[in-house]
């Protein structure tokens, strides 16, 4: 009876013993995990910080000028050009620099989101598993007591039997420990594994965005030269009245800037303006029809032909312009426009909506009330 009460209580300091070891292990883990976490943070904030100086420097002195190589030290040859690097040769985009410490920010601002994160979630597992050593030391300590009173009560024989028992059951435990490291440090291994499969295949995420974006990048240079060329065919067809209009060799136009620049120059007289605005749009409508990845609804709404002085003339030559292409179009599209000048082509065809007010004749007939 009493070997079988010893038997149980070694049982027990094997199973308190094995259950703190565990415990301290998790606990040296989830310690070094947190001090990982805390450094990395650290170091997050000071590239943030830096980041933003950066930021603030460029913002408050601009680009700056070499005179000499960095590399080689040879005297650089200067360009009296805002918008060409004077190092490199290459053109400026003051968007894409700020764009990039965007970029950086978020980037870096996310890191940090997902460390605290961690972070906070090791903590709170540290501070769950240390509430659990005193309980289990307590008890283990009862426990050696029990088997120490046991020991006392029988014979030295007995005691000899006991103390070997006792280190068998301690090398069992001890064994047993062993075999949970070693299926620790296997997970472990095999969570390093997944990293790495993890990071072929975040790799692979990057290759194939950076192969969208090359491809959207020439999708758009497709698209920018096509509607350029369709405006340059446009505004060769006008009448004369514009010197750049008859043979241009370049066209440009920017969205985020509004602005448009043919041949170099972006300010013509008033009626240019608007014929020039207006053939960019009647190309954007053109080329959406002809393209089916087009992200344009194929309408257009024109509500100023003529405009600042313009020739009837001119006018009626771009209506014209604007009917025969349209005609030549095969998918559906529709295309409004306004004018107080109708082309003498156009007048009273199936194109025109609505009566034609005269001078001295309005909308509104108050005389009639």
């Amino acid at each position: 009876m009493q070997k079988e009460q010893a038997k149980l209580i070694l049982m027990e300091i094997n199973k308190y013993t094995e259950k703190l070891e565990k415990i301290h292990v998790q606990s040296s883990f989830l310690s070094n995990e947190i001090i990982d976490s805390t450094l990395f943070l650290q170091s997050i904030d000071y590239r943030i910080k830096s980041l933003l100086e950066s930021k603030t420097t460029n913002e408050s002195l601009g680009s700056l000028n070499f005179k000499y190589c960095p590399a080689c030290l040879t005297k650089i040859e200067t360009i009296q050009q805002d918008n060409i690097c004077g190092l490199c040769k290459s053109p400026k985009h003051e968007d894409s620099t700020k764009k990039s410490y965007l970029h950086m920010l978020n980037e870096l601002n996310f890191q940090k989101r997902e460390s605290e994160k961690i972070l906070q979630f090791n903590k709170n597992l540290l501070d769950e598993i240390k509430t659990k050593i005193p309980e289990l030391e307590s008890l283990l300590s009862i426990s050696k007591l029990n088997y120490k009173d046991y020991l006392q009560s029988n014979s030295a024989m007995e005691s000899q039997i006991s103390e070997i028992s006792n280190r068998i059951g301690f090398l069992e435990s001890k064994h047993q420990n062993l075999k949970e490291r070693l299926e620790f440090f296997a997970n472990i291994e095999a969570l390093v594994k997944e990293k790495q499969q993890l990071i072929v295949k975040t790799s692979e995420v990057k290759d194939a965005l950076a192969a969208k974006k090359e491809k959207t990048k020439n999708r758009l240079l497709d698209v920018c030269s096509q509607l350029e060329t369709t405006t340059m065919n446009i505004v060769k067809m006008d009448l004369g009245f514009e010197k750049d209009f008859e043979n241009p060799e370049e066209f440009e136009f920017s969205f985020p800037r509004d602005k448009m620049w043919l041949n170099g120059k972006s300010k013509f007289s008033a009626s240019s303006m608007v014929l020039l605005k207006n053939s960019f749009r009647l190309a954007t409508l053109v080329e959406s029809t002809k393209d089916i990845n087009y992200r344009f609804p194929r309408f257009l709404l024109i509500d100023n032909i003529e405009d600042k002085g313009m020739m009837p003339s001119r006018s009626h030559n771009f209506q014209n312009i604007m009917v025969e292409m349209c005609e030549e179009l095969e998918n559906p599209y529709q295309l409004i426009y306004t004018t107080s000048m109708i082309s003498p082509k156009l007048e009273g065809g199936n194109y025109c909506r609505g009566i034609f007010y005269k001078k001295g004749t309005h909308t509104l007939e108050l005389n009639k009330i």
